[in-house]
């Protein structure tokens, strides 16, 4: 911020700077006891478990998928379904890629 310089009608000067105040305001988000809560980002599923893996591995039919997510479970990958992420990266992909 750029000082400034005053000065009164006795010839008194002063020089006063300008400062920017910040104003934060703190949320706290309790559970329903009360406690508090964190955030965090869960691993819902991956490419090799999507509709398209899916089908390119059970027939074009989602029939098929269906009857294979009756058998088994092919869509839900045990190891690593709910695992909390902890440095995501948010990645922009297009079908052409």
């Amino acid at each position: 911020m750029p000082n400034l310089n005053i000065r009164d009608a006795k010839n008194r000067d002063a020089v006063v700077r300008g400062e920017p105040t910040t104003q934060t305001t703190r949320i706290h988000q309790v559970g329903p006891n009360g406690s508090p809560t964190s955030l965090r980002r869960v691993l819902k599923g991956t490419l090799e478990h999507d509709l398209k893996a899916l089908l390119a591995a059970h027939g074009d039919s989602l029939d098929e998928v269906a009857q294979a997510l009756i058998d088994g479970d092919p869509d839900v990958d045990m190891e690593r379904f709910g695992s909390y992420l902890t440095h995501p990266a948010r990645v922009w992909v297009n079908d052409a890629d």
